[in-house]
């Protein structure tokens, strides 16, 4: 009788206590950096959204191994725009410096090697390319080190300027992320991939045909609805009526300004990733990304409307959408996924190789 009464009990127990350990097993991992406070997702978040990430992979299947690629792999020789000069780095630095350029050092490790190999192929890319058909404005450089043309980089010294107090922890989190992945190369169909980022997506990636007019296979749009819980996800820029037509007179010519302000703006066509391909401004057609660089929208996933004299514009996510969303990465990988996960979603298609 005692012996039933003590199952019994247990049996009791276990049904109080399962509830609680599955809740508490659904709690989201918070960064491994305990000093990463300039991230946002530095906390745990949670997908409040009902945002679906990839199917986890079979980890029962035997790991396929890499191939191997044969490239130029002898480091880069960069244009320094700041300086004026050109100075020669080695593959390992390169990556370093051009990850701790473009990605939050509070980031995800996982994230950041993410991040090491699409950079790392974005300038093999173009290393071969410049070599194949040089351009004189680079002075027999590979690339330069200004984002706004190519991507960033910065050297040991200007990290440490940037990184103020917290250089030492987040060189060697980056270094570190670095040393695992810096020889890996992204590919698609054995040749390496422009491995194009972004800050943050509308929600949906976007196709490297909307924005650049060229269709590639691997940069089509991805579900990147995660990305709707980032900060920075919304912005607003107004604009007066005469701020508007200044701005619009110096960025365009043949436009009409002879209607109605409320008028101004019509037609606007929509990717299905939220991104303006198109609208009719002031009788002239232009595109949503040429409204983006004449009125420094954080992205061209806009809306615009007038009232009382101002133009408001409503905008989603951060950078041209293509490619990695390098705040996407950070979110999938405090939900366990690997960087080799991140990469394969971000870019369909595509393999990773190691340089020999």
């Amino acid at each position: 009788m005692k012996s039933r009464a003590l199952l019994f009990l247990i049996f009791t127990v276990a049904l109080i206590c399962c509830p609680f350990l599955s809740l508490v097993n659904r709690v989201l991992p918070v960064s491994e950096n305990p000093n990463s406070s300039a991230s946002t997702l530095s906390q745990p978040v949670t997908s409040g959204t009902g945002s679906t990430l990839p199917a986890e992979s079979d980890s029962s299947q035997e790991e396929v191994r890499p191939a191997v690629l044969s490239l130029d792999a002898d480091g880069f020789v960069l244009l320094d725009c700041s300086a004026g000069k050109s100075l020669t780095v080695s593959e390992k630095d390169y990556v370093i410096g051009a990850v701790m350029a473009e990605i939050p050092p509070s980031y995800h490790t996982q994230a950041i090697m993410a991040q090491a190999v699409a950079v790392h192929t974005y300038a093999a890319v173009l290393r071969e390319q410049q070599r194949e058909n040089p351009d004189a404005s680079l002075n027999g450089a590979d690339l330069t080190t200004d984002s706004t043309t190519h991507q960033g980089y910065v050297s040991v010294e200007q990290a440490k300027e940037m990184y103020g107090d917290n250089f030492e922890v987040y060189y060697q989190k980056i270094s570190e992320a670095v040393e695992q992945v810096w020889n890996e190369i992204l590919t698609y169909d054995g040749t390496p991939i422009t491995a194009v980022f972004h800050a943050i997506s509308p929600g949906t990636t976007e196709s490297s045909e909307n924005i650049w007019g060229k269709a590639l296979p691997y940069l089509v749009p991805v579900a990147s609805s995660w990305d709707e819980l980032a900060s920075g996800y919304q912005s607003e820029a107004s604009f007066t009526e005469a701020q508007m037509k200044s701005t619009l007179s110096q960025s365009f010519t043949g436009m009409d300004f002879g209607q109605a302000a409320k008028n101004w703006f019509s037609n606007l066509e929509y990717s299905e990733s939220g991104t303006v391909l198109s609208t009719d401004v002031c009788g002239k057609t232009v595109t949503g990304g040429e409204i983006r660089t004449a009125l420094n929208l954080r992205s061209a996933a806009f809306e615009v409307s007038f009232s009382g004299g101002s133009f408001t514009f409503s905008v989603k996510g951060y950078g041209h959408g293509v490619g990695l969303s390098q705040n996407g990465a950070d979110f999938m990988a405090r939900q366990g996924k690997t960087y080799r996960e991140i990469l394969s979603h971000y870019y369909p298609g595509t393999e990773i190789a190691v340089l020999s």
